[in-house]
């Protein structure tokens, strides 16, 4: 198993349903989103997305990622969506990681 998956279930289960009781819509936004980004990541390292770390997620990813939803899928994210998707990957950082 990658060093991604543990904090991804955390983030996504613990936290977002559990702890914050987030909404069905918020929850289903951000699995959306993950699975969107996984997939960008792993055609980019080459890697199926099981086998990424958290380091395959670096800023120079998540800007080509927000670069490729502007200009290849031209579903560019509303700022809000940043302003959300940015701190939950930094929440993905396993302990010990500079965020």
């Amino acid at each position: 198993m990658s060093d991604l998956a543990p904090p991804a279930t955390e983030l996504l289960h613990r936290k977002l349903v559990l702890q914050f009781q987030e909404s069905r819509r918020t929850f289903a936004g951000y699995r959306d989103t993950f699975t969107f980004l996984l997939g960008f990541a792993g055609r980019r390292t080459g890697r199926r997305p099981t086998r990424l770390s958290i380091s395959d997620l670096d800023a120079p990813t998540i800007g080509a990622f927000f670069q490729h939803l502007e200009t290849v899928r031209g579903d560019p994210p509303h700022p809000s969506s940043r302003d959300a998707i940015v701190p939950a990957l930094r929440g993905l950082r396993a302990p010990g990681h500079a965020a």
